[in-house]
């Protein structure tokens, strides 16, 4: 929220810097040379990015480098202009332009590059995003002179040329190449011919579903803060703890990451796999997640000034909306008992169906079939098979490998059932390893006393004299 809405006192000095100046100033600089690096090697930008002068005087240059270099120029431009206050510069600028630059990026490519149903339609979801988190700004007096109450904390964190250090490289250097970051995808996939498929209707309904949830999200927000601060009484609770905000603490910003990891989306389906265009979504996970970033920041002022903030943090998830503490044992109980129930009754009838003998020896088995029977025994059989082993059922060392051919005693045994029977073995039967695999006749009778099942040896395997006279015995 803006100090334009209201804020609330907070003791500065009890809390300490998330991280120091230098992980600060550096981990910012890092993320922008890496973005640089990425788009000089990877992308068609790299020679803008080498003679950005040349690049901005031709008519013939890069659209994607001369985006680029524009996005250095404004980002110097910024800087500059934040200079204008006496105290110290004027982080906000930034704040105002969030919401109004990613999408003008992408109507840039609509008109730069040949236009495609794809980068249309992700330029019409980012402009959603951007005129609906415009008006969340300004009902909140984004536009009105207001500002974070978050920057007054760090540059208490990071007083005069510290502050101004941070502001120069994260703010203005490293804030405005993510904003160009995350527009990116669209570049990547106004580079590719490819039609829309199944992957951009996935990345639509979640870029949508997100959108919708970052929406719910602030309204609630707003809402809950203005009554706050409009009824000049001292709350008791100073913060949301209702409605999405009572599954995330920070529902906004998993909804704003996993709204721009889904606007890649639309460049991997373009692309048929992952590229370069990525690297916006990374930054700005980052920015949000790690350590000492904005939700850690947010957490540390709302923990010193309210005491209940604490427990809130130990009952409700920090990014990703999930259960409360208190509610998991008596929702997932259930949920846990009935999903093993269903899991072990669904593999009733397989298991079952394994113990089908003649329908493996006597007939054409499927090769579906025979997938699914070979991944229930190689997945599933010691779960469930090792309990019941003794009378009904084989561990799964016997059961291995029944789709080869093999021979035993010369004689060709194969598992679609052309040719002579497999060998088989009775349940819970004592005998040596030989008789395991000893070869039944084809007059044999099913079913016979106890259950049985078609098996086979090792490649190679051939049975011993002892065996065979064991059996006969």
């Amino acid at each position: 929220m803006t100090t334009k809405t209201g804020s609330t006192p907070v003791d500065l000095d009890a809390i300490p810097p998330p991280v120091p100046f230098a992980a600060c100033v550096g981990g910012a600089a890092l993320q922008v040379a890496g973005l640089l690096a990425v788009w000089s090697q990877k992308t068609s930008a790299s020679a803008c990015l080498a003679k950005p002068m040349a690049c901005v005087r031709s008519d013939d240059a890069d659209p994607w480098g001369r985006l680029v270099v524009g996005a250095l120029t404004v980002a110097a431009f910024i800087w500059a202009v934040s200079l204008r206050t006496d105290a110290h510069s004027d982080a906000s600028i930034v704040d105002r332009l969030w919401s109004i630059q990613p999408w003008v990026y992408c109507w840039y490519v609509c008109f730069m590059f040949p236009l495609s149903p794809r980068v249309a339609l992700m330029t019409a979801l980012a402009t959603a995003w951007g005129i609906r988190l415009t008006y969340n700004f300004a009902i909140k007096g984004g536009y009105s002179g207001g500002e974070d109450y978050r920057w007054a904390v760090v540059r208490h964190w990071y007083p005069g040329w510290r502050y101004e250090i941070v502001h120069a490289v994260f703010v203005c250097g490293f804030q405005q190449l993510l904003l160009l970051a995350i527009a990116a995808p669209a570049v990547a996939a106004a580079q590719s011919p490819a039609p829309l498929n199944a992957g951009d209707a996935l990345a639509a309904l979640v870029f949508v579903g997100a959108l919708v949830l970052e929406t719910v999200a602030d309204r609630q927000q707003f809402v809950f803060q203005t009554a706050k601060y409009a009824s000049g009484a001292k709350p008791t609770k100073g913060f949301l703890d209702t409605g999405v905000w009572a599954y995330s603490r920070h529902p906004n910003y998993f909804a704003e990451v996993l709204l721009w990891w889904a606007f890649y989306g639309f460049a991997v389906a373009a692309t048929g796999d992952f590229n370069w265009s990525g690297a916006g979504a990374v930054c700005l996970t980052i920015l949000f997640t790690a350590p000492g970033a904005s939700a850690d920041l947010t957490e540390r002022l709302s923990g010193n000034k309210y005491p209940a903030y604490k427990e809130y943090q130990q009952k409700v998830s920090r990014l990703v909306p999930w259960i409360p503490s208190e509610e998991r044992p008596e929702v997932l109980g259930p949920v846990a008992r009935y999903a093993f129930l269903g899991y072990f009754a669904s593999h009733i009838p397989i298991t079952m169906f394994i113990d089908a003998q003649a329908a493996i020896d006597h007939r054409h088995f499927p090769e579906p079939a025979q997938a699914l029977l070979d991944w229930h025994i190689r997945v599933n059989g010691d779960f469930l098979m090792v309990p019941l082993r003794r009378p009904f059922m084989l561990s799964r060392r016997r059961l291995n490998a029944i789709d080869a051919t093999t021979r035993i005693d010369g004689v060709e045994r194969r598992r679609d059932g052309v040719g002579p029977r497999r060998a088989r073995r009775r349940f819970g039967s004592g005998a040596s390893s030989g008789e395991r695999y000893a070869s039944s006749s084809r007059s044999s009778s099913w079913p016979s006393k106890g259950c049985m099942i078609a098996t086979r040896p090792p490649s190679g395997y051939r049975l011993s004299s002892t065996a065979r006279t064991r059996r006969r015995r």
